[in-house]
C-alpha cells in the first residue's frame, strides 16, 4: 500500500512540476494604425532574451512559459508596446502600434552645433570601452535569407529565358533562393568566437548547407570600420566627424522610462563610404540602442547593388546596462543586365547564457563548424523549432521546389537523363 502511495505521490508530484513549467505559444498579426502589416517587428519578453521578430506579412510567433507575462513589440519608428498576457493556454492576439510623434520644437539649438554632436562625441569617446568589453557568453541563433527576381526579361540576347525551371510566374517574379538556419554563437571577448551550425534547411536543396553565417555579416558598429565590398567609417569611429554630419532627430521615451536619442546621421560626401540613417543612442550610457542605416551601391563603388539597409535592435541582458543585439535585418536590391531582384536576411539571437559550460579548447583555428547531422532535419523539426513563421509564399516554394527536387533526384529520372 505504502509503495502503491508514493508511487502515486510522485507521479503527480511529476505532473505538477510538468504544468508549472508548461509553454504555451503567443502567436498573432503586428499591424499599424491604418490596418497596414509590420513586418520585422522586435517581439520578445520582457526581461528576458527570449523573442522573436514578425515575418513579411506581420505574422508572429513565440513560446513562453505560462503564468503572468509581459511581451514587448517594438518597431523603429513606433511606440513600443507592452502586453501583459497571463498564459493558460495558447494565445493569438492583434497588436496595433502607432507611429512615434516627432516634437521639435522640445530641442534647444545652439547656434553654430546641432545638439547630436555632444552625444556623438560621448559615443565616440566610449566606442573603444564597448567594443573591448569582457564577455563570455553563448546565444541561439536563426537566420533567414530570402532573394526573390522581382522582375525577369523575356528574352536575354535574343534567346528565350522561359520560366527558369519554374522560378518565375506569370508577373515574371520568383523565389531564387530561400533558406533557413539554426545555430550556436559562442563569444569569450574579445577575440574569441565559434559559429556552430546546428541546422540547415535550403529550398530545393536537399543535401546542400545554406550560406547563412552570421561572421560574414556582423556589421559591428563598435569597429572603427565595416567590410562591405569596401570598408565603410563607422558612424562613432574615432574619425567620424570628418566623414559624417549629425542632427538630432528626436528624443524618445522608452518603455522604462529612459530617454533615447535620435539622430540622424548624412554622409558629407555621396562618394565617400558612409552610412546614412539613423542612430539610437542610449543616454547616460552613450550605447548603440539600434541602427536603421543604409549605403548606396555608388558609395560601395559596387553598381549592381541599389541599395544596402541594415536594420538592428539591442535589449538588455542580464542587467540594464549590458546591452546585446537582439535582432538585425539586412535589405538589398540587386540590378544585373534587365534582371530586377531583392534580398532580406534576418537573424534572430535568442536564449543568452553568460555561463556557457566549455571545453579548454573548445575555442581555436575553427570558428565556423556544421554538424554532420545539419541536413537531416525534417519539416516535422522545423515547424517546431522555426521562430519566425514562413511566408505563404516560401510555404509555398518549399513544397514545389522539394517535390521538384525529390522528382529530379529519383533513380528513374536520373535513368531517363542516362539514357
Amino acid at each position: 500500500m505504502f509503495s502503491k502511495r508514493l508511487l502515486t505521490f510522485i507521479v503527480c508530484f511529476f505532473i505538477y512540476t510538468q504544468l508549472l513549467v508548461a509553454q504555451y505559444k503567443i502567436s498573432g498579426i503586428v499591424l499599424d494604425a491604418k490596418n497596414n502589416v509590420l513586418p520585422y517587428v522586435s517581439v520578445y519578453e520582457e526581461g528576458t532574451s527570449n523573442g522573436t521578430i514578425s515575418n513579411e506579412e506581420g505574422n508572429f510567433s513565440l513560446l513562453v512559459n505560462n503564468g503572468d507575462k509581459k511581451i514587448v513589440f517594438q518597431q523603429l519608428g513606433y511606440i513600443t508596446k507592452t502586453q501583459n498576457i497571463n498564459l493558460k493556454s495558447d494565445l493569438e492576439v492583434k497588436i496595433i502600434l502607432e507611429e512615434e510623434l516627432l516634437h521639435l520644437d522640445e530641442f534647444i539649438f545652439k547656434a553654430g552645433e546641432d545638439p547630436a554632436l555632444p552625444i556623438i562625441r560621448q559615443a565616440i569617446k566610449l566606442r573603444p570601452v564597448y567594443k573591448n568589453k569582457k564577455e563570455n557568453y553563448e546565444a541561439e541563433l536563426y537566420i533567414k535569407g530570402l532573394i526573390k527576381l522581382t522582375d525577369a526579361p523575356e528574352k536575354l540576347f535574343g534567346r528565350d529565358v522561359g520560366n527558369l525551371n519554374g522560378i518565375l510566374d506569370s508577373s515574371r517574379q520568383g523565389i531564387l533562393y530561400l533558406s533557413e538556419s539554426l545555430s550556436k554563437i559562442y563569444v569569450d571577448s574579445p577575440d574569441k568566437y565559434k559559429e556552430v551550425m546546428i541546422s540547415s534547411k535550403v529550398s530545393g536543396e536537399d543535401n546542400s548547407i545554406s550560406a547563412n553565417q552570421f561572421s560574414y555579416s556582423n556589421f559591428n558598429l563598435y569597429n572603427e570600420n565595416i567590410d562591405l565590398f569596401r570598408s565603410i567609417v563607422s558612424p562613432i569611429a574615432d574619425n567620424a566627424l570628418q566623414f559624417y554630419e549629425y542632427y538630432l532627430y528626436e528624443e524618445i521615451i522608452d518603455k522604462n522610462g529612459k530617454k533615447v536619442f535620435k539622430i540622424k546621421i548624412k554622409p558629407k560626401s555621396a562618394f565617400r563610404p558612409c552610412l546614412t540613417g539613423f542612430l539610437y543612442i542610449n543616454d547616460d550610457l552613450f550605447n548603440i540602442n539600434a541602427v536603421d542605416l543604409s549605403i548606396t551601391g555608388e558609395a560601395l563603388k559596387n553598381p549592381i547593388f541599389d541599395t544596402i539597409s541594415i536594420n538592428q535592435v539591442f535589449i538588455p541582458s542580464g542587467n540594464e546596462n549590458n546591452w546585446r543585439i537582439f535582432n538585425q535585418t539586412i535589405h538589398f536590391g540587386v540590378s544585373f543586365f534587365t534582371f530586377n531582384s531583392k534580398g532580406t536576411f534576418s537573424y534572430v539571437f535568442k536564449n543568452y547564457n553568460d555561463n556557457p559550460i566549455l571545453k579548454e579548447d573548445f575555442f581555436n583555428s575553427e570558428v565556423f563548424a556544421v554538424n554532420e547531422t545539419a541536413i537531416k532535419n525534417d519539416t516535422a523539426f522545423w515547424n517546431a523549432n522555426r521562430p519566425v513563421p514562413l511566408t505563404l509564399e516560401e510555404s509555398k516554394d518549399y513544397i514545389k521546389k522539394d517535390s521538384i527536387a525529390l522528382v529530379v533526384n529519383s533513380e528513374v529520372y536520373r535513368d531517363s537523363i542516362d539514357k
